[in-house]
């Protein structure tokens, strides 16, 4: 198996003084600075669960109106790019251009909404390069598409008020916080990376 790689996040701390609970952390949590390719990195929380993927990450929003889907991709300047196509659910599969062969993109759904006629979820399907992509639609308007090139699978548990992440690597050791909707990690090296929660 190799090394463990052992995370710790310090000071998670609600605002009553009681040490944080799986629920605070559980979650999505992506890195705030992103490279000019749009890469960066993400940390997925669930049940004792941990998985910490890099690769393209980006944010978009999006608006459904009737058979219709327009997604606006914000760039770091604040510049937006939309696009507009049709798209159709049956059960778990969401298809964008049906109607259009050349453009034709067949998803699965990996998590659901509050419907399985709704496109809130998480849907995935095989990217050009390979690998697995993944489209996220919140329920708030908000979306992810993440393309991961590393992947890493581990446990956390919860230590009075730390956090104890473990993932098959070298041993490192990190210290962090958890605020309001943001995760602060700090490495041996004072190297610090903000994450934000994917509100979904």
């Amino acid at each position: 198996m190799g090394n463990i790689t052992k995370f710790v996040l310090w000071a998670c701390l609600l605002a009553n003084g009681l040490p944080c609970a799986a629920a605070e952390i559980d979650g999505i949590w992506s890195s705030v600075s992103r490279s000019k390719g749009g890469l960066g990195s993400q940390w997925v929380f669930a049940d004792g669960r941990a998985n910490y993927s890099f690769g393209a990450l980006v944010d978009f929003t999006y608006k459904v109106s009737g058979p219709k889907l327009e997604m606006t991709f914000t760039e770091a300047g604040g510049r937006g790019e939309s696009s507009k196509q049709e798209f159709l659910i049956d059960g778990d599969t969401l298809t964008l251009d049906p109607n259009n062969p050349e453009r034709r993109q067949i998803m699965k759904r990996v998590r659901g909404g509050p419907s399985r006629e709704s496109i809130v979820g998480e849907w995935t399907y095989k990217h050009y390069t390979g690998g697995p992509a993944f489209m996220r639609y919140s329920n708030n308007g908000q979306g992810q598409l993440v393309v991961p090139m590393k992947t890493m699978d581990g446990n956390y548990t919860i230590d009075n008020d730390r956090v104890l992440i473990s993932l098959p690597s070298e041993n490192i050791s990190v210290t962090g916080s958890l605020g309001a909707g943001s995760l602060s990690i700090r490495d041996e090296q004072g190297r610090e990376t903000r994450f934000k929660r994917f509100e979904r």
